[in-house]
């Protein structure tokens, strides 16, 4: 029950914070924390708060105290958990290792570390730790900005620091690629607005435009609304623009979620928006000298999607095979992380099948 009331004070916190009342933000988490001490993300939110009133050292000694709380849950603490060094040499093996996610809480934590600087919104000048921070997020490819930022801010700190040339090779093709390098275009790349949405380890493979159909229901009765917008495919998944019933301005979608339907003059994909059905239509388009020729880059897409479709079924099912106790669809999200709860049923049906033709 105290975890309860103080998570509904974090949540309070949070909406305070968002409306500049800091001082009340401030008295509501500290109230939190005094009924649950260690929920993270209200400690992350308390530092988030100090930090704007400009109680930075503060700030900073939380941020250091959530990450360290994370490690732990992680794997083992070293020895020596104020030790600079020891966090920076233990995350370059992580790093080594291409452990990339637990190497860069080691990395922040060493710089957490650090005496505080307040120079364009860097806060420590360790450039090896900026340095080795920035090739495992380089090589993380979640955020490829980021990742140059701190490099730079390491090169800057030290000139002895150079771009290794593997780092180099991904940040070319990346940038290569987001310029249309490899890229199917129907549509100038360039136009969309839409390639910030496609993960930074994704390879853009076409461009193009589509009409999108929703059906929205009003009580007893449905209204079909009809919108075009771009259309980027990646290796992994693809981006369209919402419509003006929307939730989101635009939606990434992993190729796994996606169905290709159509022969002939049309080709659809059929997605989920906000959880509903949605088609996008590609039409023929007779600036192409033949059918086969304008969809070919669509149809090249079913094998794929059919293999990350059967990956994805083998890899419920083993996560639930994996388990003592068939799962409850929560318990399963849970432990696993999101699923489709008619996928998973599915799964869970043919298991219990499967079981009770073995009995």
């Amino acid at each position: 029950m105290s975890e309860k009331k103080a998570i509904k004070l974090v949540k309070k916190a949070w909406k305070l914070k968002g409306r500049q009342k800091l001082q009340e933000a401030l008295i509501v988490i500290d109230d939190a924390l005094k009924i649950y001490p260690d929920v993270d993300q209200g400690l992350f939110i308390k530092g988030q708060i100090l930090d704007n009133l400009g109680r930075r050292e503060e700030a900073h000694q939380i941020y250091l105290k959530v990450n360290l709380m994370r490690i732990k849950q992680k794997v083992p603490l070293p020895a020596d958990i104020n030790s600079k060094e020891g966090w920076l040499e233990e995350g370059i093996k992580l790093l080594e290792n291409a452990n990339y996610e637990l190497a860069m809480d080691f990395f922040l934590q060493a710089s957490y570390l650090c005496p505080i600087e307040n120079e364009n919104g860097f806060f420590h000048n360790n450039a090896k730790i900026w340095y080795y921070y920035g090739i495992a997020k380089f090589k993380e490819m979640e955020n490829i900005d980021v990742a140059v930022a701190m490099l730079n801010k390491a090169f800057n700190l030290d000139s002895n620091f150079k771009a290794p040339d593997d780092i180099k090779a991904i940040y070319n093709k990346y940038k290569a690629n987001r310029n249309g390098e490899g890229v199917y275009m129907m549509v100038d790349i360039n136009t969309t607005g839409l390639k910030e949405l496609i993960p930074p380890r994704d390879m853009i493979l076409v461009s193009t435009i589509v009409q999108a159909s929703y059906s929205q229901a009003y009580g007893n009765k449905s209204k079909l609304y009809y919108w075009d917008t771009p259309l980027l495919i990646s290796d992994n998944g693809l981006v369209y623009r919402g419509s003006n019933m929307s939730r989101e301005k635009a939606y990434y979608v992993p190729l796994e979620d996606v169905v290709i339907s159509g022969h002939g003059k049309v080709r659809d994909l059929a997605v989920l928006m906000d959880g509903k059905p949605l088609n996008l239509r590609l039409k023929r388009d007779k600036r192409f000298p033949s059918i086969e020729e304008q969809f070919k880059y669509i149809d090249y897409f079913r094998p794929i999607i059919g293999e990350k479709q059967q990956n994805r079924r083998n890899m419920i099912k083993f996560n639930i095979e994996s388990l003592e106790d068939l799962p409850s669809y929560e318990d399963y999200i849970k432990q696993f992380g999101y699923t489709h709860k008619p996928l998973f049923k599915q799964i869970l049906k043919e298991i219990k099948k499967e079981k009770k033709l073995k009995n």
